[in-house]
């Protein structure tokens, strides 16, 4: 075995706001496993000229190959995930796992052709979620799996242990750039945020219901929550779609939480929800339906699109930034 087939990479995204909590959670979880295997971390990032997906599949298996192959190769389970990985399974000669919510590190793999060096499981939902299946690769495989949003935000909450580093330099190389241009740099684990602390230590809380399904929705609810300094939360539906970890699920069966802010935005307000923030301070709603119970829960509400109302919000809340008045003041003033 070379050295380099105990290493573990990664491929990031272009860095934006939408895969912040994807980017951390893939360098958390690369960093998690090379330690176990005893190997190092490196990391691709996509750049932003878009080339075809041919051409980046080629590019990231040369910059791979150009550093010795690694053992594992993990990307985030994204359209761009899914588009990217059989490109890249195919020039490396593998096969790509897609859908992966948990991967199993010192797990041997129950037959002859196991891994005789540590092993890797891979674990992924089938049958519509209601039973998992484990998945080994053969021995001297690239293995090369997508792993689930969930599973990496939920990494990404957890973070590094106190006084824990990421240690060694990681090489974060564009697929975007020419050969010889590649570019060097720390690979920056950052410390969990007001948006991905425990929800029941959070100050302020933005909680999404059904009604915050929609891509260009959720991309403003993050948006917001960042403005307000705001924990995401989430009702039942929206981790059972697995669009937030189940570790941000407000309600019975979930975690019940005392912000002094609670925003719920297009969600119903059912008492599963509600009995999880009982001890809130100040809660605002926004639903469609004038009908919602959360309007008898709200300190304040608007019936309206969230299509609607979050562009104005971030607006607002921007503009008072600007002229140097703190955002979340101006709102929970509202």
């Amino acid at each position: 075995m070379s050295d380099t087939e105990r290493d573990v990479a990664v491929f990031l995204d272009m860095v934006d706001e939408d895969r912040e909590l994807l980017n951390r959670g893939l360098v958390l979880e690369g960093l998690r496993i090379s330690r176990a295997l005893g190997g190092e971390l490196r990391a691709l990032r996509r750049s932003g000229d878009e080339p075809p997906v041919e051409e980046v599949a080629e590019r990231a298996a040369t910059l791979l190959e150009a550093e010795g192959r690694p053992r594992l190769v993990i990307l985030a389970d994204t359209d761009r995930g899914r588009e990217l990985a059989p490109f890249l399974a195919h020039r490396a000669g593998t096969q790509a796992v897609v859908g992966v919510t948990d991967i199993l590190v010192g797990q041997a793999g129950g037959s002859s052709e196991a891994r005789p060096c540590i092993g890797i499981t891979y674990v992924k939902p089938v049958c519509g979620g209601q039973l998992e299946q484990e998945l080994n690769y053969r021995e001297g495989s690239l293995e090369l799996v997508t792993m689930a949003r969930s599973a990496l935000i939920s990494e990404a909450e957890r973070g590094l242990p106190p006084g824990d580093s990421v240690g060694k330099v990681a090489e974060v190389c564009s697929p975007g750039t020419k050969p010889g241009g590649r570019r060097k740099a720390r690979v920056a684990v950052i410390a969990p945020d007001f948006r991905t602390v425990d929800i029941v230590h959070a100050r302020r809380l933005v909680a999404a219901g059904v009604g915050a399904q929609d891509a260009e929705v959720f991309r403003q609810i993050h948006e917001l929550a960042k403005l307000l300094e705001a924990s995401l939360g989430a009702t039942r539906p929206m981790v059972d779609d697995g669009i937030l970890p189940k570790e941000r699920m407000i309600g019975r069966t979930g975690k019940s939480v005392t912000p002094e802010l609670y925003l719920a935005l297009g969600l119903s307000g059912s008492p599963h929800h509600v009995a999880g923030f009982q001890g809130a301070g100040r809660v605002l709603a926004v639903n469609m339906d004038q009908r919602a119970p959360i309007f008898g829960f709200a300190d304040a509400g608007w019936v309206a699109d969230l299509r609607d109302v979050l562009p104005h919000l971030i607006d607002l809340i921007t503009q008072h930034r600007n002229a140097g008045e703190p955002g979340s003041e101006r709102h929970e003033s509202t």
